[in-house]
């Protein structure tokens, strides 16, 4: 009895419960030493796209000062705005941002962001990397983006989907499920192999 319960909880998990790699995309979210004196304009990180096709549930940037940012995912050969969450206010050091509906992405497409109307405040380095942005208070993301020029810059902001959560319980959980559905599916192959 205790093993049929035990397989019918693996089975159960290893439908509810994808076992895909987290897709991803932008940069870590670190303090960096650079700030933007542009503001309201539109920036295009180019340099670690989304990692794969599906939902993607939260976003971080880190922030030098209050202001307001608002995520983008943007189609690389026509740059147009795929996908955008809500304008979010930002403080000082990390923010984290959950989305109550996920937006969609594809493999390839790049983190994007709009500063807000007053200042610039998502920090960023010089060290390698490639973005594109707009001009000066252009005004809020139009599609496709119209681009004023490119610059060697990393932008301390990335975008994630663990499936279905993003908490540290939630990871322990769907990768013991995962463990428990595949050694689930080994067993049932031995045991019809073994009938056969």
């Amino acid at each position: 009895m205790k093993h049929l319960i035990a397989n019918t909880l693996l089975a159960l998990a290893a439908t509810s419960i994808p076992c895909a790699a987290q897709i991803s995309g932008g940069n870590p979210a670190v303090s960096a030493p650079n700030t933007d004196s542009y503001y309201n304009f539109t920036i295009v990180d180019q340099n670690n796209p989304i990692s794969g096709t599906g939902d993607l549930n939260y976003w971080q940037v880190y922030a030098s000062t209050s202001g307001e940012v608002q995520l983008l995912i943007v189609q690389p050969s026509t740059n147009d705005i795929v996908a955008e969450s809500t304008v979010e206010s930002v403080v000082p050091g990390l923010n984290t941002f959950t989305l109550s509906t996920p937006i969609s992405g594809v493999a390839g497409d790049y983190v994007g962001f709009w500063e807000g109307p007053n200042n610039s405040s998502v920090e960023f380095s010089f060290t390698g990397g490639t973005i594109d942005y707009t001009n000066d208070n252009s005004g809020s993301p139009t599609s496709p983006l119209t681009f004023a020029g490119t610059s060697n810059r990393t932008y301390s902001i990335f975008v994630s989907s663990p499936e279905g959560g993003t908490g540290f319980e939630y990871l322990l959980f769907a990768g013991a499920a995962c463990l428990g559905a595949a050694a689930f599916t080994s067993h049932k192959r031995k045991t019809s192999a073994s009938n056969a």
